[in-house]
């Protein structure tokens, strides 16, 4: 994946049917370590999405964005997700 800045951003994806969930997790990037994980659940007669992101900085890394960056990054992926499952 690429990012409006130009950055490519590698993750290895797996996917779990069972449990409705899919990691995402980090494959050689310079600045940050970790995964997110996506999964359906439903209760309560409704349909929701956890959506937990677990990003550290390396040691001896700066941040490669301002938070208001990831903020807006994380907000539009959920949204994505959320059309997907809806639809």
């Amino acid at each position: 994946m690429e990012t409006a800045q130009g950055k490519v951003i590698r993750e290895l994806i797996v996917a779990e049917p069972l449990t409705l969930t899919v990691i995402f997790k980090s494959y050689q990037d310079e600045v940050y370590s970790g995964f997110v994980t996506n999964t359906i659940f439903e209760e309560d007669d409704g349909v929701y999405l956890d959506y937990t992101l677990n990003w550290t900085l390396k040691p001896g890394k700066p941040a490669a964005q301002p938070d208001s960056f990831w903020q807006e990054t994380i907000k539009n992926a959920v949204l994505h997700a959320k059309q997907l499952a809806e639809s």
